[in-house]
């Protein structure tokens, strides 16, 4: 059986280092993509292969992103209804 390694053996990622687990490098468009790519870097950074001050920019990058996606989605439904009931 392999051993597993230490956090402390594991190389440290960086900003520029770091590559986004999301399959194909896909576009951020819905909020659980954001979820995904947050808890990665949560792992990275638990398990001390990334600097938590890199990991705290990545995150309110990631946090205002999130925010942004939200509101497009919302205002998306406020057309639709507004639309419905005869609303411009």
């Amino acid at each position: 059986m392999a051993q597993l390694k230490k956090p402390s053996d594991l190389p440290v990622v960086t900003a520029e280092e770091y590559t986004p687990p999301l399959e194909n490098r896909k576009a951020f468009t819905r909020t659980s993509h954001v979820r995904q790519e947050l808890a990665y870097i949560y792992k990275l950074a638990k398990a001390g292969r990334m600097d938590t001050g890199e990991a705290t920019k990545l995150t309110y990058i990631l946090h205002t992103l999130s925010k942004m996606i939200e509101s497009e989605m919302l205002e998306a439904r406020l057309s639709t209804i507004e639309l419905k009931v005869g609303r411009p």
